[in-house]
């Protein structure tokens, strides 16, 4: 069974809700290593750049662009490559998520 994990982004303002996906550094599917540069977030405060938390195969949750909330992953990390017909939010099409 694969195991897959959350990669989820700390709160760096109690103030904060949602961040936004500002840049996507590698693309959905692709295999990355631990403490690959993924993403840059924007918070109220600063820009913060979120890294693989270990190798595996991306699977995006949210589109470059998009206001994520912080209760939930912006992705996840897997041991096989993602099904595109089950990670993808049904309120975003492939063609939206990072590339």
């Amino acid at each position: 069974m694969t195991s897959d994990i959350p990669v989820v982004l700390e709160r760096d303002n109690v103030n904060d809700e949602f961040v936004i996906l500002v840049r996507c550094f590698a693309s959905h599917g692709d295999k990355v290593e631990s403490n690959t540069l993924l993403a840059e977030v924007e918070t109220s405060k600063a820009n913060i750049e979120v890294y693989a938390p270990k190798a595996g195969f991306l699977a995006w949750e949210f589109p470059e662009g998009a206001n994520v909330p912080l209760s939930s992953p912006i992705a996840f990390i897997s041991e096989a490559p993602p099904n595109w017909a089950t990670t993808i939010r049904t309120e975003f099409r492939s063609r939206d998520l990072c590339c």
